[in-house]
């Protein structure tokens, strides 16, 4: 064999370990773009988990300390117990139904049902969740049937989550979005301001433009609707000097509408107490602004549904299980007889495994999404 079949040949085979090493290179970048996009929405669910169980955890210290308590005898006579707990369940259903039901729109009929079946367990919850025999149970409640399973899965789930904050983009502002979620109101403010009438021998143009105080956080504004009856200019200062905006001219009748998502300028300026507008006309102006509010990072609004699923289903849990023990005992039996099989575990797992599996694929298409 000659130098120069030599030299080619390994010239070959170096060249391949250069497409390998590049291609090793490639993926590894491309590792370090969808790691973290995969990653943050499990951050976030594990966030709701560990909100949940601290809720879990200040309900259940409040029904036992309620248990050492008179009140702690009522579930004794079950005939006392049903009947407190429909009280109470009633109460809470009414409470719920006054907060949620007028959200609904046209859909108000369809909260009913839910919120009065929500109140019914709250209600039975807590009669059952501050008796002196659940006091003495609760460990058995939280370690048998499927709760162990449930709990573990999710403890399990939220440390993986919470392993992976250095990964995930921005956790601060996530957390932070967490207060601006709209739980008992659906984020929506309507204000009315009146402007005074220009005067007649000036030119609309010369019109002094007049401060109107308003209380907002653009950054959480969602959507923004503003109309006036009146032809009006708003701007962020006092005189045209002195702008730092485009000013808004608002037509009389015309109604301007701003949507967050459409990344647009919205109509009002950033500082809630630099909004100035100019009545042009000889009439006073009405001016109506509605503002919908919604958290800055929208994927916050998971991290409080998972917590409330996770306290709802413990509290639902602990209500069955005390208020109705014959058809608990029998549940219990089924679940430990279908829990022993082998396939349960084997389906667990492969379940598991398909999540994690399904959760990665998408984004390893090496940069070929279309094909």
């Amino acid at each position: 064999m000659t130098f120069g079949h030599v030299k080619g040949s390994f010239l070959m085979h170096f060249d391949s370990l250069v497409s390998l090493s590049n291609a090793s290179f490639g993926i590894v970048g491309q590792m370090t773009n969808w790691v973290p996009v995969w990653l943050t929405p499990i951050w976030v669910l594990s966030l709701g988990i560990v909100m949940g169980a601290v809720l879990v955890g200040i309900a259940l210290g409040v029904l036992t300390l309620l248990s050492l308590t008179p009140l702690g005898r009522i579930a004794d006579s079950p005939r006392s117990a049903v009947t407190a707990s429909l009280v109470l369940g009633g109460l809470f259903a009414l409470v719920l139904g006054m907060i949620f039901v007028p959200r609904g729109g046209e859909y108000q009929g369809m909260l009913i049902l839910p919120m009065i079946v929500i109140g019914l367990i709250g209600g039975f919850a807590v009669v059952y969740g501050m008796w002196q025999r659940t006091r003495r149970e609760l460990g058995a409640i939280l370690t048998e049937g499927v709760v162990p399973y449930v709990l573990a899965t999710a403890g399990c789930f939220a440390l993986v989550g919470l392993a992976a904050t250095p990964l995930v983009s921005e956790p601060q502002q996530i957390i932070g979005s967490i207060w601006q979620v709209n739980l008992f109101s659906d984020g929506r403010t309507e204000v009315v301001r009146q402007l005074d009438a220009a005067a007649v021998d000036v030119n609309p143009d010369e019109s002094p433009f007049q401060r109107v105080p308003l209380e907002y956080v653009m950054y959480n504004v969602a959507e923004l609707t503003l109309t006036s009856d009146r032809t009006i200019i708003i701007a962020d200062a006092e005189t045209p000097s002195k702008f730092r905006m485009t000013p808004v001219r608002v037509d009389a009748g015309e109604t301007i509408r701003y949507l967050r998502e459409e990344r647009e300028a919205p109509p009002l300026p950033i500082d809630p107490d630099s909004v100035f507008m100019q009545n042009r006309e000889i009439d006073p102006a009405t001016v109506k602004i509605t503002l919908v509010s919604r958290p800055t990072v929208p994927e916050a609004a998971s991290i409080v549904t998972v917590a409330i699923i996770l306290f709802g289903f413990v509290m639902s849990y602990l209500a069955f299980r005390q208020a109705a023990p014959r058809v608990a005992a029998v549940a219990l039996a089924t679940a430990k007889s279908e829990m022993a099989q082998p396939l349960y575990l084997l389906l667990l797992l492969i379940g598991l495994f398909g999540v994690l599996l399904f959760g990665i694929m998408p984004f390893n298409t090496l940069g070929e999404d279309i094909r």
